[in-house]
Parts: C-alpha cells; sequence; structure tokens
C-alpha cells in the first residue's frame, strides 16, 4: 500500500535456543494422463533450470530453489523497499527443516490441526496437545 511502512520480522528464537521455520517448496511433475509426456518433461526440465528459476526470482513473489534465482528475488524486493532478510537467515543459518512425513497423514492432520487451532484462536493450554500426542502415538502404533 502506498504510504505504508512494511517490515519483515524474524521467528522468535525458541526454547531450543534458535529459530525454526519449516522448509517449504513445490515438485514439479508430470501426471501419467499427459497428452505429450516427452514436451512435459522438457517443460518440467526448464522448470528447474536456472534460466525458469531466475524468471520466477525476477517477479518478486516467492524464493526459487537455486541460489541464482533466490538472489534475482532478494533483489527485487529489495526493488520495492523491502527486506527479506528475516527469511534468508534461516537458510544462511540451517534452521530451516523439512515437512515432516508419517503414516496416515489425513489421520494425523485431523487429530492436530483443531488441538493447534484451540491453541492458537481459542487460548486453550499448550499443554492439550498432550492427550492428542498420546492419540497421535496410539494412531502410528497400530499401523
Amino acid at each position: 500500500l502506498q504510504g505504508v511502512d512494511v517490515a519483515i520480522a524474524p521467528t522468535p528464537r525458541g526454547p531450543i535456543g534458535h529459530r525454526a521455520s519449516m522448509f517449504n517448496g513445490l515438485g514439479d511433475s508430470i501426471t501419467k494422463q499427459a497428452r505429450n509426456p516427452e514436451a512435459a518433461a522438457k517443460w518440467v526440465a526448464f522448470l528447474g533450470s536456472a534460466a525458469a528459476q531466475e524468471i520466477v526470482g525476477r517477479a518478486g513473489i516467492v524464493f526459487p530453489a537455486r541460489r541464482s534465482g533466490t538472489d534475482a528475488a532478494v533483489a527485487a524486493f529489495r526493488e520495492r523497499g523491502l527486506d527479506v532478510t528475516a527469511f534468508t537467515e534461516q537458510v544462511a543459518d540451517g534452521t530451516t527443516f523439512l515437512f515432516p512425513v508419517t503414516r496416515n497423514p489425513a489421520d494425523v492432520q485431523a487429530l492436530v490441526q483443531p488441538a493447534f487451532d484451540d491453541i492458537y484462536a481459542n487460548g486453550k493450554p499448550v499443554s492439550s496437545l498432550t492427550g492428542v500426542n498420546q492419540q497421535v502415538n496410539t494412531l502410528l502404533a497400530l499401523t
């Protein structure tokens, strides 16, 4: 917005003594129903190339996976007056982590999401997660 000063703050340091942020990314793939799988493969290969990542980076919307694309994104954000160091320092500091992979993810999500919503939106105590954790452990033990 015009006339509004905007800044990005880093995530807080948690009880483990440093920041942590889940790493997010996209994986380009080809559906087996593709009418032209060879052309789709070329497109996917291009999307992962430095050239494509730099195009995305210059748009200043996301941080591409390749360093040159991320550098282009940082420059694009800077041109708009946004300092995105809060994001890039987490990568430099190695405080990002991958999305957890688990069995029965939909069932785990069905248990965990409402519990977190209750904490964030309704002020329920964090200790309420103990029971949810037990339910998740029971679910995972069954499979």
